[in-house]
């Protein structure tokens, strides 16, 4: 039994060496290569504790990264990404880049590569990601890539491929997607144009309707106001008959009142004419208050009827400047179906 322990034993111990042997080479492998791509102007990190694969980057060096940079890659083996973003590689560069076999991103946008040096990349048959935004591959360059069956996401925003290029590689390659995808956004556009163009229709018709009514509601208040303004001159005219009628009522009532005092101050004065007298006055008295409140009722109805023509000029003018806003939102409204008219004929032909 100790026999076989020990035996157990030194088999484990040799186990482990040999496994901390292995996995102390694979790092100082990983980490002179990572040291030589830094040397180059990159960065590089394995993509996990458990993957010793490198997630290599050039495009945030603060040197300038050539194809020459990339000799640093040769035979690598053990790339799973590479971003080229920005850099000055070009199609020479990409033949180096063909040789990572197991390479599974690639981020060549913003650079300066051509259908020719995207053809090489046809043997990478792990790639799973392409991005060549803002690069000059056409239609011919997407084509190159139609062998790559594990490619999932490819990017040509701000290329020269076209819907048709996008369709025939999507054809080429199930599941596919192209980003962004030209087909889908047209039908977006032509969705969205449509139902725009439903809105700008359904606002001329608002619009017909408001101006209807507006055009209604501007005739009878224009029909109010020639009515209203011959209520103001009879009214005015009725104060100024009032006024007159105190101001006569008024001046009678002084003089009566004269007659009094002066009767008043002669002691021969009979008494039946002081008492005549003290009668007129207080006759007089009530014609002027009455005179004075008549004056008082006509102005009011002068205020009153002034107050209603301002209102129907008011009410005029507010339909009249409704009728505007809305035929200016009427043509605005014309204008931009017209427009969305011809942007739907240009998208759907």
């Amino acid at each position: 039994m100790k026999r076989f322990q020990t035996i157990f034993c030194g088999v484990t111990v040799l186990c482990v060496s040999l496994f901390s042997c292995t996995g102390a080479y694979g790092n100082v492998a990983n980490q002179d290569q990572i040291k030589a791509i830094e040397n180059a102007g990159g960065q590089a990190l394995p993509v996990a504790k458990t993957d010793q694969r490198l997630s290599v980057s050039f495009h945030l060096s603060d040197q300038k990264i050539t194809d020459e940079s990339l000799s640093v890659l040769a035979e690598a083996s053990n790339l799973y990404s590479l971003n080229l973003r920005g850099t000055q590689i070009t199609d020479a560069g990409l033949a180096r880049v063909a040789q990572l076999k197991g390479l599974v991103r690639l981020h060549l946008e913003k650079t300066a590569i051509t259908d020719q040096g995207l053809a090489q990349l046809a043997k990478l048959q792990d790639l799973e990601y392409l991005n060549i935004y803002g690069t000059q591959v056409t239609d011919q360059g997407l084509q190159s890539l139609s062998g790559l069956k594990n490619l999932q996401r490819l990017y040509v925003w701000q290329t020269k491929v076209t819907e048709a290029g996008q369709l025939e590689i999507k054809s080429k390659i199930e599941g596919l997607a192209v980003i962004p995808d030209f087909k889908l956004e047209r039908e977006k556009t032509i969705r969205d144009t449509r139902l725009a163009l439903e809105d700008a229709i359904k606002e001329i018709e608002d619009r017909k309707t408001d101006i209807a009514a507006s055009v209604q509601k501007a005739a009878i208040a224009k029909k109010r106001i020639e009515p209203a303004k011959a209520a103001v001159a009879s009214a005015t005219k009725a104060s100024a008959v009032a006024k007159k009628s105190m101001e006569e009522a008024s001046r009678k009532l002084m003089a009566v009142k004269k007659i009094l005092d002066d009767l008043k101050k002669n002691a021969d004065s009979p008494e039946s004419v002081v008492i005549a007298a003290e009668a007129a006055v207080v006759s007089g008295t009530k014609v002027a208050d009455t005179a004075k409140a008549n004056l008082e009722e006509a102005n009011k109805n002068v205020e009153a009827t002034k107050k209603a023509a301002a209102e129907s000029e008011k009410a005029a003018q507010n339909a009249n400047l409704k009728i505007k806003d809305a035929k200016a939102k009427s043509e605005a409204a014309i204008k931009k179906t017209t427009d969305l008219k011809a942007q739907l004929k240009a998208i759907t032909k």
